[in-house]
């Protein structure tokens, strides 16, 4: 996967510099014609760029300077410099670390090469290796071909471990160069110190150690121990921590010194990187495979089952063996993962995976995940996490506000919707003080994990009151009231009311600001469930459908479904502030320094029982900043339409279906005509088994129905009418 650069590179100068008016085409023969050019072999001594005179400059400037200078040159930095015009005329490229095999004096100890797709082709392209240059590409899947230029001819091979090796034809001998595998290079170096100074004498950088390096974001930054900086005539002095980040071309790259860490590009390691000893290559090689394998999961994954269940003597067989003493092989290990442990699951973000609620992650969510997991993130105090504790603070104030709640709404990251709900009905016990004899309300429709959540509380059986709900399946606020008077001429305590904003079954919300509006009458606790569907409210019709969310003491939702994040994320949110600390805040001797000094700063370990947590906030914050509320809210859109196009369909043909339950908030429930007694789920199972797709049989009032929730964006209404089609396959055979 070949990565292309924006370094405010100027086209037009370039043109005009290399004389070339015509088309220059992101193809072969035009990355050919600018190898043969050798515009880019600048002699540094005349590199006026970094020799003081000016740090910034224009960048046709810098086009003029670099191109000025045609009078050859032997420096491996070309390749950076060359990348420029690549990035410029919209080839895709990245470096390559490029180990050097052949020690002579004029052979640098580290290089970078490029490798540059043209033609549907990767070629690698090196305009300097010490004294002499590739001056041609070098196709990558051409091995053992010898490719003359100039006075000089070059070859690529294949060794046993998988390393492509550059080799040259010198005196009728192949002598090896250097050698590389397929692994991007971080950065370039364009010269270390004591090189760069033997070109300049008296410059500025003298004695000093410096070192400019292209990362692959296009930014050239100059490290130094101390540096004289002459800008506008006026000289600047500075002593600088080893690895400090000193200065950026600014008016080139467009970066500000501050928004980069120096620790990030440290010259050279100080201790190994992995705890356990992986090479820092194998670390890249490895962590790159697991880029690409879940990029190609993202890309085929409409091609791939939506769910598929193994066999537990075949999956033990796969996975299993004794406890591995020594090293196994990584790469293998990493395919049995990805090929076997992963393949065998529901993907809940596949295109046509309708069961329960499905999960379709983004991209940026994943990359947030992975970011914190690689930084080892740990969000308990604020003396050890303040960084990832602001990321959580800002995440619940943003989902707070975009779902309404008063602007005092205080938050808390969990798993998911199960323990969320159990935090909230935890601090709805302490704030009401109905101890022991405390009585919560529910319905039948209410998901099964908060009756469990209830038990586990210690609520005898008699004080979680499961309700049954109207014929819309939401809670009936007559029977509640009812319920109300008959607990407390018994003696016991009303306490809790659990409302659902988005019943699992069918999208149901119950009577919202009836419910608000007695809760506060009677003194109870106002719990509603948003799991799955609180995120509709960000739309014009999920919000209206949603009325009274906002009025809730606590609310929990888990973005893991409909605010397409990875597993795991819930949310519980509670309207008072300082209830949360009130009801897990634990300060014991060992945890003092942890708190730090600020009292007005969050320790999120004390919002829930649980205290070694990590980091969920992180992919929320990264996603939505990187598509916006505006994306999530037109995916979210998607999803409630794709229902109404689903309950479309089936009206289309009521000689074969009935619609049970009608469209509401991306969740449709329908019935085959005279179908018997677990016919429904036997279909849906034979159409889980096909891979095509996956969606659920559930009972409504006692009958068995099917079900379809429609939250992915990338589901199609060919998706939805082809799904249909199977189910509905006379005698049940579900066609392959």
């Amino acid at each position: 996967m070949l990565d292309i650069l924006d370094t405010g590179f100027d086209l037009e100068t370039y043109r005009r510099r290399i004389g070339d008016q015509g088309p220059l085409a992101v193809d072969f023969s035009t990355l050919r014609r600018l190898m043969r050019r050798q515009l880019f072999t600048v002699p540094f001594e005349n590199f006026d760029v970094l020799a003081g005179r000016e740090i910034s400059l224009e960048p046709a400037d810098l086009v003029n300077k670099l191109v000025g200078q045609q009078r050859g040159g032997y420096c491996y930095e070309l390749n950076g410099l060359f990348a420029m015009a690549l990035s410029a005329l919209g080839f895709r490229y990245r470096f390559l670390a490029a180990r050097p095999l052949h020690r002579a004096a004029n052979r640098p100890k580290t290089h970078a090469a490029l490798l540059v797709g043209a033609d549907g082709q990767d070629w690698l392209v090196d305009l300097g290796f010490g004294s002499f240059g590739v001056r041609e590409p070098l196709r990558l899947d051409g091995l053992d071909v010898a490719v003359p230029q100039d006075d000089e001819t070059f070859r690529l091979t294949c060794d046993p471990d998988g390393e492509y090796v550059l080799s040259a034809l010198l005196e009728g001998t192949w002598q090896a160069q250097y050698s590389f595998d397929l692994s991007p290079q971080r950065w370039v170096d364009f010269a270390t110190g004591n090189y760069f100074n033997a070109m300049h004498p008296e410059s500025i950088f003298r004695q000093q150690p410096m070192l400019l390096r292209f990362t692959p974001e296009g930014r050239n930054i100059l490290f130094a121990g101390q540096l004289t900086q002459v800008v506008q005539g006026q000289s600047h002095r500075r002593e600088l921590a080893d690895g400090e980040l000193v200065q950026v071309l600014p008016t080139l790259f467009g970066l500000n010194p501050d928004t980069l860490p120096a620790r990030v590009l440290f010259p050279s390691p100080r201790r190994p990187a992995d705890t356990l000893g992986m090479t820092v290559p194998e670390m890249r090689r490895l962590g790159y495979q697991v880029v690409d394998r879940v990029v190609e999961h993202q890309m085929y994954r409409d091609r791939e089952p939506a769910i598929r269940t193994g066999q537990s003597e075949m999956l033990q067989d796969l996975l299993g063996g004794e406890v591995p003493e020594q090293p196994m092989d990584a790469a293998h290990s990493l395919m049995l993962l990805a090929d076997v442990a992963l393949a065998h699951q529901q993907h809940g973000d596949h295109p046509r995976y309708f069961a329960r609620v499905p999960g379709p992650s983004s991209f940026a969510a994943v990359l947030g995940e992975w970011l914190g997991t690689g930084f080892n993130t740990i969000a308990t105090s604020w003396g050890g996490g303040s960084g990832p504790a602001t990321v959580e603070t800002i995440v619940t104030g943003w989902l707070a506000q975009l779902l309404g709640m008063p602007p005092q709404t205080e938050g808390v990251l969990q798993s998911g919707g199960s323990l969320a709900s159990l935090t909230a009905f935890l601090v709805a016990r302490r704030e009401t003080g109905a101890g022991s004899l405390g009585v919560a309300y529910l319905t039948d429709q209410s998901h099964a994990s908060l009756v469990r959540n209830l038990r586990q509380m210690g609520l005898p059986e008699r004080q979680i009151r499961v309700l049954p709900s109207d014929t819309a399946y939401r809670m009936d606020t007559e029977r509640l009231v009812a319920a109300l008077q008959e607990d407390r001429e018994a003696g016991l305590v009303p306490m809790l009311v659990v409302a659902s904003a988005g019943t699992t079954n069918t999208g149901a919300v119950d009577p919202l600001p009836a419910l608000a509006a007695l809760c506060r009458r009677e003194g109870l606790w106002f719990h509603v469930d948003g799991a799955y569907g609180a995120p509709a409210a960000l739309t014009e019709a999920g919000r209206a459908y949603l009325s009274g969310l906002a009025l809730a003491d606590s609310l929990v939702l888990d973005p893991h479904k409909w605010l397409f994040q990875p597993y795991d994320a819930g949310v519980c949110l509670v309207s008072r502030a300082g209830a949360l600390e009130r009801c897990f805040a634990m300060y014991p001797e060992y945890l003092h320094d942890a708190r730090g000094q600020d009292p007005s700063v969050t320790h999120f370990g004390n919002r829930s029982l649980e205290l070694s947590r990590r980091s969920r906030a992180l992919k929320l914050w990264f996603s939505l900043r990187t598509y916006g509320v505006a994306r999530f809210r037109s995916a979210i859109q998607q999803g409630i339409e794709l229902a109404q196009q689903a309950e479309r369909l089936l009206r289309e043909q009521p000689d074969v279906w009935e619609v049970v339950s009608p469209a509401r908030i991306g969740i449709v429930c329908f019935a085959l005509r005279a179908a018997t007694d677990g016919e429904h789920a036997r279909r849906a199972q034979q159409l889980a088994d096909s891979g095509f797709a996956c969606l659920s049989s559930t009972r409504l009032k006692g009958r068995e129905v099917l079900r379809l929730c429609t939250l992915n964006p990338l589901t199609t209404e060919a998706d939805l009418r082809e799904t249909l089609a199977r189910l509905a396959a006379v005698g049940g055979e579900v066609p392959s």
